[in-house]
């Protein structure tokens, strides 16, 4: 967006994961490394798209939207300028664009999009000329900014105040930290690749993960997770996938003579990645986002560049089909765990196996929110209050896994 991703399950005895890939409408010129932005709205799923150079090599300032639901491209407000290099965060119904320009004439604008009105106003500056590297949402007020054509370093932006703060920089071995992918999962960072600057022969495969201080959140301790198995290094897009991330495409040498059709899926919690099945067409500089919707995760690909300009829409999707061998008159299973929505929520299950349980929960966008490793062991019958999380009125899917297998089911509570 895998383990094998969202609702996965690795026995016989569980509701098995697949997934495949369909063919949505051709965007309508070719695009590539644009700003590629999900969002929700009114039970519908939208991929926005910001800038970029297109098929007649010129910087973009077109602004697109393509309706997933009904697979339509829409045409939105222009940018206030043309921009490529920039990176792309939404909070609520607004999106940030984050610097960017034309070749050898980097900014340090911000332009802020507002999703319900179609228009662009500005916010503050960011500290210095920026471009190439990647931004991510964190929480409700916070989006990070990592790397650039000519710097490492790290800076947060609080919505509230409008301001930005320089953070811990990952302690990468190069000046500069650029083309890489930035996302987030739960408390932690995930940095992936990377190069030491525009068509530089350095770059890496290296995984960064950053615990966030929850006292100062400028403050990230960084270590090195498991090295990237694949050939991609640079050019590529990694998205929120379920329990983890999910990386699709790219370059294996910071060029755009090499371009790849990988997918993989990394388990921050493992701290492993697996092989998924490939994109239809291989490809650097795409355009990617990964949205949750009605229970099932789907990877929207766009655009992006082989040889030539692309036009392809290419939809990733990670569904959920019973091929449970499960007796379905035996009760105590995981598989048939119940959620108890309303003002007191719980989770009734039963388990014929000694283990341990966890639980997961996200929410409708599939933003994980809680995680217990342990809410029981023994086999039996258990009820689960869910009063002591702290949930606010909403829908959310709870996922219980033990020995290997996993069920998930949707629940609404009210406050």
């Amino acid at each position: 967006m895998t383990r094998i991703l969202f609702f996965f399950i690795l026995s016989s005895f569980a509701i098995q994961a697949t997934a495949q890939w369909t063919t949505g409408t051709d965007i309508p010129e070719g695009i590539r490394a644009g700003n590629a932005i999900s969002h929700i709205q009114n039970g519908k799923a939208y991929m926005y798209l910001f800038g970029g150079r297109n098929d007649q090599d010129i910087i973009s300032l077109k602004s697109y939207r393509y309706n997933l639901s009904d697979s339509v491209w829409e045409t939105m407000a222009d940018l206030p300028t043309e921009t490529l290099g920039s990176s792309g965060a939404r909070i609520g119904d607004n999106i940030y664009i984050v610097g960017g320009g034309v070749p050898g004439a980097a900014t340090k604008k911000v332009h802020k999009y507002s999703i319900s009105n179609d228009s662009w106003s500005q916010v503050a500056d960011f500290p210095r000329l920026y471009g190439d590297g990647d931004a991510v949402t964190y929480q409700d007020s916070l989006i990070y900014v990592i790397g650039s054509y000519n710097t490492e370093r790290t800076y947060v932006y609080n919505i509230n105040t409008d301001k930005w703060r320089e953070g811990t920089a990952v302690p990468s071995p190069g000046f500069a930290l650029s083309y890489g992918a930035l996302s987030v999962y739960g408390d932690k960072l995930i940095y992936v690749g990377g190069s030491n600057g525009t068509f530089s022969t350095t770059y890496w495969n290296t995984t960064w993960v950053g615990e966030i201080d929850q006292n100062d959140r400028s403050q990230i301790n960084w270590t090195q997770g498991a090295p990237y198995p694949g050939g991609t290094r640079t050019f590529f897009e990694l998205q929120p996938w379920g329990n983890g991330l999910i990386l699709i495409g790219g370059t294996t040498d910071n060029t755009f003579d090499t371009f790849t059709d990988e997918n993989y899926f990394y388990d921050p919690i493992a701290d492993s990645w697996t092989e998924l099945t490939p994109k239809p067409t291989a490809w650097n500089t795409g355009n990617a986002a990964s949205v949750f919707i009605d229970g099932t995760w789907k990877l929207i690909c766009t655009g992006g560049f082989a040889i030539e300009y692309l036009l392809n829409t290419e939809i990733y999707t990670k569904e959920n089909l019973s091929t449970s061998n499960a007796d379905e008159t035996d009760l105590c299973h995981l598989e048939h765990m119940q959620t108890i929505g309303g003002k007191n929520p719980m989770i009734s299950l039963c388990t014929n196996e000694n283990g341990v349980i966890g639980l997961t929960i996200w929410d409708a966008q599939g933003r994980l929110l809680k995680e217990k490793n342990q809410i029981a062991k023994d086999a039996g019958r258990h009820l689960i209050s869910l009063n002591n999380l702290n949930l606010a009125t909403g829908i959310y899917f709870c996922n219980i896994t033990q020995n290997g297998i996993s069920a998930t089911k949707k629940i609404q509570i009210m406050k």
